[in-house]
């Protein structure tokens, strides 16, 4: 089954908005490793309480 042209435009950009925070993250989290490798190792935000560098975006 494949999206109809007016889904695959709504698919496109929902995963273009995933990928721009995604790479966001990344590059804040890699910027924490290189600060502080101690830090990078803490576990990830729990579901609900996203942390300050996503909401900032």
């Amino acid at each position: 089954m494949y999206p109809t042209p007016e889904q695959a435009v709504v698919l496109n950009r929902t995963f273009g908005c995933v990928r721009v925070v995604w790479n966001r993250t990344l590059a804040a989290r890699h910027g924490i490793r290189a600060i502080s490798p101690a830090t990078a190792a803490s576990p990830p935000p729990t579901p609900g309480r996203p942390s300050e560098c996503v909401t900032a975006i």
